[in-house]
């Protein structure tokens, strides 16, 4: 067996078992595999990003679809989730179906997610803890309207 057919079995075994842990992004896994390669070597890692995708192994749709319903399950909002897609250089078709296919109600999330962290309170005049919550929820991506949404019923 040649020196580069070794090389691309072992990167071709490094990426099998990054992916059989998790789902990455075609970005997030190039960059894994690359790492302590020669410039000579880092040629293969789009040959092995190709039949990781033929395979059905690497699939951005489902990595975009993965990491949305995660970061809705920690109360994330859609713009959050759409910065962290790209960054991480997901296809924005990609990005457009995982979030037509998702059935969130933002607005209600947002409003979940206040009452997980400040619980129920009435804020009355307290202006000073509404802006408070009202600053984490725009931290978490949460529109203006959304915010606003999440204190209707409380005021």
């Amino acid at each position: 067996m040649s020196e580069q057919a070794e090389l691309l079995q072992k990167l071709k075994n490094k990426a099998v078992d990054l992916l059989a842990r998790r789902e990455y992004a075609i970005h997030e896994l190039r960059d894994k595999l690359l790492r302590n390669l020669d410039e000579d070597e880092q040629v293969l890692v789009d040959d092995v990003i190709e039949q990781m995708i033929e395979a059905g192994y690497l699939c951005e749709q489902r990595y975009a679809d993965m990491l949305l319903r995660s970061r809705v399950m920690k109360g994330y909002g859609a713009a959050r989730v759409r910065q962290e897609l790209a960054m991480q250089k997901v296809d924005s078709e990609a990005v457009m179906l995982a979030f037509e296919r998702d059935d969130t109600d933002w607005f209600e999330l947002a409003k979940h997610t206040r009452q997980r962290k400040f619980g129920d309170w009435d804020l009355g005049f307290d202006l000073k803890q509404k802006a408070k919550q009202q600053r984490y929820l725009y931290s978490r991506g949460f529109s203006s309207d959304q915010v606003n949404y999440a204190f209707e019923l409380n005021e």
